[in-house]
């Protein structure tokens, strides 16, 4: 067996612990790289979240209701859907008022005021567009995305425009 002299054995232990160092230097990049990855691809979905789950909420609202009657109405430049339940003792609103989807369950005789009801999500705008009496064009915008979709009804679509003294704000 060789004897190693002098700074043959410190090179040895130098070559050894600069191999540890470049495995954990890059096994912190690929821990990094992997992160921000998830994080991008987390934020992504949760972009599309919003306006892809109030899409499929306003979907199935109106499928829900579409024997009785759907009115699209417009309160101080918002879009509402009107939704009427039990022989029209009761109505549903379902609209999009300072960057949240608003459902307000009433009795058909209350009155309707924008920020009434309960938050659903967090949205920028909603748009109801009759195409037909028939056919239905939602579109739900969010801060950086935006879906739309077709709704073909049974009962018929009638728009209505409330009077612009009987608004009420909070």
């Amino acid at each position: 067996m060789k004897k190693y002299k002098g700074s043959y054995r410190y090179i040895n232990y130098i070559f050894s612990f600069s191999l540890v160092i470049v495995f954990v230097v890059l096994m912190s990049i690929l821990i990094y790289s992997g992160a921000n990855s998830y994080k991008n691809i987390k934020n992504h979905t949760d972009m599309n979240f919003n306006a892809q789950t109030a899409l499929g909420y306003v979907v199935n609202k109106v499928h829900g209701n579409d024997t009785m009657e759907i009115r699209i109405g417009e309160e101080t430049g918002i879009q509402y859907i009107c939704l009427n339940y039990e022989g029209g003792e009761y109505v549903t609103y379902v609209y999009c008022y300072e960057g949240n989807m608003y459902e307000y369950l009433t009795k058909a005789t209350n009155e309707f005021e924008l920020g009434m009801g309960e938050k659903i999500c967090q949205l920028s705008e909603m748009v109801f567009e009759q195409k037909r009496n028939d056919l239905l064009k939602v579109t739900l915008k969010d801060d950086v995305s935006s879906e739309e979709t077709y709704i073909y009804v049974n009962c018929g679509i009638e728009k209505v425009k409330k009077e612009q003294n009987s608004v009420k704000e909070d």
